[in-house]
Formats: structure tokens, C-alpha cells, sequence
């Protein structure tokens, strides 16, 4: 039903008040009942919102094309629709043409009452819009399809529906980016020109600016002054903005990698088609390109251009969206070359998604110290991975040792044909982590590495341990020269664990170190790409005492190793080498020569020990017999050539080793070498005690010949048998159990005599230059304090000479005597007038009442008061001595002396026997006769005959 306005007559007809007052009253409760529920909706709105009111929209007017239905109250013959003619006018019944273009309904209706006044009494007059005529309006500026538009107006329960100024707009395709929505005006004729601020529409959703239009009027978008990225982007999304559904076409120019015309067709998911979707079509940015400037270039409605500045760095950086521009149809991207090359942007870049696909290979050239320069394809990772430095350089082969990685530069060419340089540090990426460093390249890059000034073997340790190192899997040719067992051209083989190729490894292939080199001082020489030659200064010391893997440093291809001899020879260095893994092996035997103070000096084959021990100068005394007791073990001498044809000589103190454990001072020694034991000038007991309990001491498995002199009880040569198994000599220390000493030589001489000074023995020894040494021996030191070491251990041709005592004291004699080197018995011939006369073996030092004692003490015919002491002395001469006996009295040199060997008691007869014995000379004949008588009596008796 459409819009109604009823006027009723002043003057009705009788005929017809009735149906008339009816209409009025049933009118008016309508309108009451309206009025009642507008006001309701009002109190809602005003409850709802304290917004200020929009202005009331006019009221419909009437032109060509509309469709009214005009009912005349109770003359139905009246009662019909009409369609207003061009002109503005309908042609009604009975009163012919009215005009009612330009009124609203209600006007209409009074004109027409008006005119059927004079037709009717009182008419009550209705007018309803039946079908109201399109709005003709026109939109121009900046709006995708400016022209003139038909609108239709929707009519029915609700009233008219007019066309709002969005609809318009919408209509026409949607208003350009360049609109300047706070200006838009409406120009409506008769009423002037209406300000619209479509922008308050869409940040504040002031519906008020969504004006109804009506006939004839016109839209005008202005071009704004200037681009708001950030007002841009919710344009974009406004209902009146173009559809997203339709492809655009744009051009994109500068550092892309397609630049040219694009299409940007419309995203499935709606997406609007911003700059970064244009990049994407474009193939992406180049790493050349500075997003921090980029341009779009709009044209306007009016003919000018707008110049738009995006920065979309900060899109990647802040992720302000508003850089990201909704582009429209006809804009240009200009994306500018970076002035100066920037790292970090670079890598920021080339995780946009504005930038260029990972699944296409890129020609770059990669030159200097590379293993394979020249021009190489990168090609697509199947992870997805961009192709930077890294990359590139993996695939040239990996970096060669001599390159400096801390000054590759990449050359860029740009899109304006100069030439960008980006200054990359790798040595930050390995060591920092620094990710920027591995720039990201882009087609027709050229890498270059150049070459160290000077080499730091830790930067080389780092490099060799890179993903941009040289493969492990192929063999390299190296010269290793110097101090090494076999010098010359090597080929280092890959290893199956995958070690990189290290002067160590090259080293071990060469046959390990010489003892002769002095490891501190190696020098890696090495060609670069450019001709020149690096040299890297080898300190394989720290590696071994602080374990500084710096130094191994890694080789390439054609390095030169060389291993100088040392100027002096550090012994704690040689047992470091010699246990290190470059040391040769120890599974080949040694030539050395062993001269001077050993058993049998001469030159000698040092065999591999089972157990892989080194070749030590133990090992070689050993091999040549042992050390002789003659020999001055704190001044040893190693005498080595070197490769230079020099020698060395250096002094080994291996008393050192004896008496501290100090493994420093025996020598590893080398292939060729010369030790020379020298003959000791002052020999001391002690010396030959910790000699001799050495394992470079002579064995004691041969027979020993020696002389034993002076006060033994057998003076002259022996021959010391070995033991087997060796017995257990008494004071002898452990470790020489089983070694001939003094006091086994003195024991198989019979021991020594009472006479003997032990104090003052002597060992007299010849080296092997023919001096004689002399090595006092104190035994008493021996018996008194434990002294061990002066029981020296013997080597072949010794002499050992006890002299006699000046005085011997008789206490202790008898200690001396419990000794093992003395004799365990003495013989002593007692005779005369005792019980057992004749030899009695006694202990040494026994005294003279002992020795009485033991030949059964005096007879009866003893004279016990004295007794004559018969000694054979060492000149030759007999001594006899009258000695007062006294059994209660001690040892002493006068009434009870201790006796040696083979002495003579005398025990002469008492007085009363010598007279009683020459009274038997005198008597013995008649004895004899009476004697005779006895025995014929008694013979007689037995056969019975008295004889008187």
C-alpha cells in the first residue's frame, strides 16, 4: 500500500456525512494510534542513544514516472490510479489536467481537492503513491564508473525507501583511493550543495552523513590533497569501496624481478590487493631494493598524479599495516635501489612474503679464495632455505683456509645499472651467530672472498667447523718437510670419521715428529688464489700442554708443512711429543748407538715393545747391558743429527728420574740418535746404591769377576756366581736383591778378619777409559745405622781392599763379629794342659777364656794362673804372649784378648806336674820291673801256683 494524504470538504452532502464522519473518526484513530507509536519509537531512540539527531529527511515529491492512486471518499466512480505524464500533470476525471510535479503528497492532495471542490461537497481527498519513479542522480570525481545513475525507490508498508548516498556510490563501483571523503558534496536542485563527511560514516558511523538522495541530484568526490596510508586501508574496507572481486591492473617497476604490467587478481579469501600482493606478482623484491621508499604513483580524476610514500620496513619491523597500500586500478610501484647496502634490512627482506620464491635457481659468481670459482647455479633447497653467501659459497666448493672471511664483499648490480657493494662478515655469523652476515643473494650476484693478510688459527678452527668449509671427503696433496720421519710429498686421505685434514693428521701420515723438532716454531706455507704466499705460525706445544685445537690448523689443497729443528733440546716437551698422536709409531725398531759407561757399548737395534711403549733412553741402557757402576748417570749426553745436517747434544740427568720420579729426564730418542755414558769423577756410595736398584743397572744374570784384598780371611780372585733364583743378601736393599755387593765378595773370601778396618773399605773400579775410581765403603755405617747404600753392588773387574785396624776396639769386636761379612767360625788350636786339647772352631772375636772353655777347660795339671798366646801376624812373624788368666774377668786386651784365626792357646803344666813328672822319668825303670813281678804273679795264680 503506498504513501496516502486525505483532505476532507469543508461542505459534505447530507447523503454522505455519515460514511464520511465515519472515515474521519476511523482517520483519526489510525493517525492517533500512529502518532502514539512513533512516539514510542522515539522515547526508545532517545533512551537508546544520546547522539544528536540527524535533520528530518524532506518529503517525497512528485514527478514524470510516478504511479498515485487518488480516492475520492465515497465517489468510488472517482477512485483510480494515474501515472504522472512527462510534463508533470495528470489528467483526472471530470476536472481534466492537474499538475502536481514538485509536491509532496499532502500538497497534492489539497490541490486536487481544490479542483473537485466545485464537483463535489466537501471531498475528502486521498493521494497514495502507488509506484514511486527511479531517482536519476549523478556521481562524478573520484569514483570507479562516474556517470549518471537510475536508482529505483523502493515503496511499501514502511514508507518510501530512499537511496542513500552509499548506495550511490556503490553503484557507480566504489570510490578510488584518491577520494577525499571529509569533502564530498551533494548538489540537489533547488536546496544547493550538501557537505557530506563520509570519513566521520566510517570512524564514528555517523549514519547522518549517509544522506537520502533524491531526483536530480549530483555527487561530486573531490581528490584529496594528499594520501593517508592508515585512512587508505579503511576506505579500502568500506562497503563503498570497489569490489575485491575483480582483477586490477598495475604496473610495478625498479628492484623487482619481473618488473612491468601486473595483473593482481582478486584472492579467494577476499584479500585486498595491496603493494605487497603487486610485489608478489612482480616475483618479489630484490635484495638491491630499499622498501623504505617506496613510491605508488596514482592518477587522479582530475588528471593529476599523487606520488604515495610506503615504507615497508616498518610493515616487517612494527607490522604497521597501514604501509601495506590498497592499490587500485592504474597505480605504478616504483621500488627505488638502496643508496648503501643494508645487512639486516636484507635479511628481514628475504623473510617477507613480498619476497621472491626459493624455487628457482640463481646464477651468481663466486671468486677468490674459494676451492671452485667461477659462475655457480644455486639451486632451490628442498627445505625451502633462501640462497645466501653461505649457500653459495657451499656450492664453489666450500671456503679455502687462506681466505679471510671477514672482508667478502658481494657486488650487486641494480635495476639503474650501478653496482651495490655489501660488506659481509662471516666470522660474525660463526662466532656471534650474527645471521645478518649471510646476506641473502639475488640473480647475478658476484661473491668475493678475498684473501687473509694474515692467518689466525683459531679463525681457521672456526672456518674449518663452518657449513661453508670445504667437503672432508676428498684427498688433499700436501708437502710436509723438516723434522719428521719421512719427509716429502703426502696425500692426506679423507677420514671416515669425517676430520677435516689438520697439519696434525699430515703429521702422523709423514711418520710422526722427530724428537729433534721444535713443534713451537711450525710453518704452514700456502699459495693463494692471487699468486701470494700465506705463512701461519704452528704452536703444536699449546695444543698438547693447554689443549688448544687453534693450532692444529686446518690445510687445503698444496699447503707446505714445515717442522724446523729445535735450537735446544726441552725434555719435558720430548715426553709431551712422544705421547702425542703426530709422535711416530712405535711398532718400528730404532737404530741407536750406545757408547761409555754401559756393559756393552756399541751400536744397537732398539726392538718395538708388546706393550707400544716408546723408545727411551732406558730402553737403550738396557739393550747395551746396563749402566756399569762406573758411570756418571747426571751428565748423560744424547748426541742427535738434525735434517739440516747440525747436531744436537743435550744433557740428560737421570739421578733426576732415580730420585724424584722425574720421567722428563729419560729421553724419547729417535732414529739415528748417540748416548754417551761418561765415566762418574767422584763416586759415592749412595750413587751406586740407586744405580744399581735402577732398571738400567747391569743384570746380575752373568758371572762376576773380582778380586777381594786385605783383611779377608781368603785374599785374591773370585767368581761371583748369579743366584737364581737371586738369594736375599742381609742389609741388601729389595731392588738389588740377587746383585753381587762387597759383603757377598768379603763373605765368599771367608769374611773378614779381626784385624779388618771396616771403616775405611775400598772399592777400587776401572771405567772404561781405563781410570781408576775408588769408592769408599763404611760398614760400620752398615752395622750401627742400617746404611745400605754402602753395600755397593760390584760390576765386573772391581777390586774391593780391607785394610788393617790401627786399634780395634774390644766392644765392638763382638758386633763385628755377628756380622755377615765376617766369618761364622775361626779356628783356634788350644793345647797343654787342658781337656779336649787340639783345633776348636769358635765364634769370631771369641776371647781367650772362651776358647779355654771350649777345649773342656783346665786339667789337674794345669797352670791356671797364666798361658802363653801364639798369633801368626800378616808380615809373617810369630808374636807370643804371656796372658794372666782371670775367668772372672771381661774382655780385654790383657788378661782375656779376642782371638783370630788360627791362634794358639798354650796351657803349660803347674808345678806339683812338673816335678811329678820328673820323678816318673827317674822312676819309670823300676816302675817298669815291679810292674813285670805283678804280672808273672799274677799269670802264675791262674794256673794254681803261689808265688810269694
Amino acid at each position: 500500500m503506498g504513501y496516502r494524504s486525505m483532505v476532507g470538504a469543508s461542505n459534505p452532502k447530507p447523503n454522505s456525512i455519515v460514511k464520511p464522519a465515519t472515515s474521519i473518526f476511523l482517520s483519526g484513530l489510525l493517525v492517533l494510534t500512529g502518532a502514539e507509536v512513533s512516539f514510542a519509537q522515539t522515547r526508545r531512540r532517545v533512551t537508546q542513544t544520546t547522539a544528536t539527531p540527524c535533520p528530518q529527511a524532506e518529503p517525497y515529491t512528485l514527478g514524470a514516472g510516478d504511479r498515485i492512486q487518488l480516492d475520492v471518499f465515497n465517489v468510488p466512480e472517482y477512485t483510480r490510479e494515474y501515472q504522472l505524464l512527462p510534463d508533470g500533470t495528470v489528467n483526472l476525471a471530470l476536472v481534466g489536467r492537474v499538475s502536481v510535479a514538485g509536491l509532496t503528497l499532502e500538497q497534492a492532495s489539497n490541490v486536487v481537492r481544490t479542483r473537485y471542490a466545485p464537483f463535489l461537497r466537501r471531498p475528502i481527498i486521498t493521494v497514495i503513491l502507488v509506484a514511486p519513479r527511479p531517482l536519476n542522480v549523478a556521481v562524478s570525481g573520484e569514483i570507479t564508473r562516474p556517470g549518471s545513475y537510475s536508482i529505483p525507490i523502493t515503496a511499501g508498508g514502511a514508507g518510501i525507501q530512499f537511496p542513500t548516498l552509499t548506495q550511490a556510490l556503490t553503484l557507480a563501483g566504489g570510490i578510488t583511493q584518491s577520494a577525499d571523503l571529509p569533502r564530498v558534496q551533494v548538489v540537489r536542485p533547488g536546496r544547493g550543495t550538501i557537505a557530506v563527511n563520509l570519513l566521520s560514516l566510517l570512524q564514528r558511523g555517523d549514519q547522518c552523513q549517509n544522506i537520502a538522495l533524491r531526483d536530480g541530484d549530483s555527487i561530486f568526490i573531490p581528490t584529496a590533497a594528499g594520501i593517508n596510508p592508515a585512512a587508505a586501508s579503511q576506505l579500502a574496507t568500506a562497503s563503498f569501496a570497489p569490489a575485491g572481486n575483480q582483477p586490477i591492473n598495475v604496473v610495478v617497476v625498479g628492484e623487482v624481478t619481473r618488473p612491468g604490467p601486473q595483473i593482481v587478481q582478486p584472492d579467494q579469501t577476499g584479500a585486498l590487493p595491496t603493494i605487497s600482493r603487486a610485489l608478489q606478482v612482480a616475483g618479489g623484491i630484490r635484495q638491491s631494493a630499499d622498501i623504505s621508499r617506496i613510491q605508488v604513483r596514482r592518477a587522479t580524476r582530475g588528471g593529476r598524479q599523487q606520488a604515495i610514500s610506503v615504507n615497508l620496513q616498518r610493515l616487517l619491523r612494527a607490522g604497521d599495516r597501514s604501509q601495506d597500500l590498497v592499490l587500485q586500478q592504474g597505480d605504478t610501484i616504483v621500488v627505488p635501489t638502496a643508496t648503501t647496502a643494508n645487512r639486516f634490512q636484507a635479511l628481514d627482506l628475504a623473510a617477507a612474503s613480498f619476497a621472491p620464491t626459493t624455487n628457482q635457481p640463481i646464477n651468481v659468481a663466486v671468486v677468490g679464495e674459494v676451492t671452485r670459482p667461477g659462475p655457480q647455479v644455486v639451486q632451490p633447497d628442498q627445505s625451502g632455505a633462501v640462497p645466501t653467501v653461505s649457500r653459495a659459497l657451499q656450492v664453489a666448493g666450500g671456503i679455502r683456509q687462506s681466505a679471510d672471511i671477514s672482508r667478502i664483499q658481494v657486488l650487486r648490480p641494480t635495476r639503474g645499472g650501478g653496482q651495490q657493494v655489501f660488506n659481509v662478515n662471516l666470522q660474525q655469523l660463526l662466532r656471534a651467530g650474527d645471521r645478518s652476515q649471510d646476506l641473502i643473494l639475488q640473480q647475478g650476484d658476484t661473491v668475493f672472498v678475498p684473501t687473509a693478510t694474515s692467518v689466525n688459527p683459531a679463525q681457521a678452527l672456526d672456518l674449518a667447523a663452518a657449513s661453508f668449509a670445504p667437503t672432508t671427503n676428498q684427498p688433499i696433496n700436501v708437502a710436509v718437510v723438516g723434522e719428521v720421519t719421512r719427509p716429502g710429498p703426502q696425500v692426506v686421505q679423507p677420514d671416515q670419521s669425517g676430520a677435516v685434514p689438520t697439519v696434525s693428521r699430515a703429521l702422523q701420515i709423514a711418520g710422526g715428529i722427530r724428537q729433534s723438532a721444535d713443534i713451537s716454531r711450525i710453518q704452514v706455507i700456502r699459495s693463494t688464489r692471487s699468486g701470494g704466499q700465506q705463512t701461519l705460525n704452528v704452536d703444536l706445544s699449546q695444543l698438547l700442554d693447554n689443549g688448544d685445537r687453534a693450532q692444529d690448523v686446518i690445510l687445503q689443497q698444496g699447503d707446505t708443512v714445515f717442522v724446523p729443528p729445535a735450537t735446544s733440546v726441552n725434555a719435558t716437551q720430548a715426553l709431551d711429543l712422544a705421547a702425542s698422536s703426530f709422535a711416530p709409531a712405535t711398532n718400528q725398531p730404532l737404530n741407536v748407538v750406545v757408547v761409555g759407561e754401559v756393559t756393552r757399548p756399541g751400536p744397537y737395534v732398539v726392538q718395538p715393545e708388546g706393550t707400544g711403549a716408546v723408545p727411551t733412553l732406558a730402553r737403550a741402557l738396557q739393550v747395551a747391558g746396563g749402566i756399569r757402576q762406573t758411570a756418571d748417570i747426571t751428565q748423560i749426553q744424547i748426541i742427535r743429527l738434525v735434517r739440516g745436517g747440525r747436531q744436537q747434544t743435550f744433557t740428560v740427568n737421570y739421578s733426576q728420574l732415580l730420585q724424584t720420579a722425574d720421567r722428563t729426564q729419560d729421553i724419547i730418542l729417535q732414529q739415528g740418535d748417540t748416548i754417551f755414558v761418561p765415566a762418574s769423577v767422584s763416586p759415592t756410595a749412595a750413587d751406586s746404591l740407586a744405580l744399581a736398584s735402577s732398571s738400567v743397572s747391569a743384570t746380575g744374570a752373568q758371572p762376576l769377576n773380582v778380586a777381594v784384598t786385605g783383611e779377608v780371611q781368603r785374599p785374591g780372585s773370585y767368581v761371583i756366581q748369579p743366584a737364581q733364583p737371586p738369594t736375599v743378601i742381609v742389609s741388601a736393599l729389595p731392588s738389588v736383591a740377587g746383585l753381587p755387593t762387597v759383603t757377598q765378595a768379603i763373605q765368599i773370601a771367608g769374611g773378614i778378619t779381626q784385624s779388618a778396618d771396616i771403616r775405611r773399605i775400598e772399592v777400587r773400579r776401572v771405567t772404561q777409559a781405563g781410570v781408576e775410581q775408588r769408592i769408599s765403603v763404611n760398614f760400620w755405617q752398615l752395622l750401627v745405622s742400617g746404611d745400605r747404600s754402602q753395600d755397593i753392588v760390584l760390576q765386573q773387574g772391581d777390586t774391593i781392599f780391607v785394610p788393617t785396624a790401627v786399634n780395634i776396639d774390644p766392644a765392638e769386636a763382638a758386633l763385628l763379629a755377628d756380622a755377615s761379612f765376617s766369618p761364622a767360625t775361626i779356628p783356634v788350636n788350644v793345647v797343654g794342659e787342658v781337656t779336649r786339647p787340639g783345633i776348636t772352631q769358635v765364634r769370631p772375636n771369641t776371647p781367650l777364656n772362651q776358647a779355654i772353655l771350649a777345649a773342656g777347660g783346665f786339667n789337674t795339671r794345669a797352670r791356671k794362673a797364666t798361658v802363653e798366646l801364639l798369633r801368626l801376624n800378616p808380615n809373617g812373624t810369630v808374636s807370643r804372649r804371656t796372658i794372666e788368666v782371670d775367668l772372672d774377668k771381661g774382655t780385654n786386651e790383657q788378661t782375656n784378648p779376642t782371638l783370630r784365626p788360627n791362634d794358639v792357646i798354650l796351657v803349660a803344666r803347674s808345678g806339683l806336674a812338673r816335678t811329678t813328672d820328673s820323678l816318673g822319668l827317674i822312676l819309670n825303670p823300676v816302675g817298669q820291673g815291679f810292674s813285670f813281678l805283678n804280672f808273672f804273679r799274677d799269670f802264675m795264680r791262674l794256673f794254681g801256683v803261689t808265688v810269694p
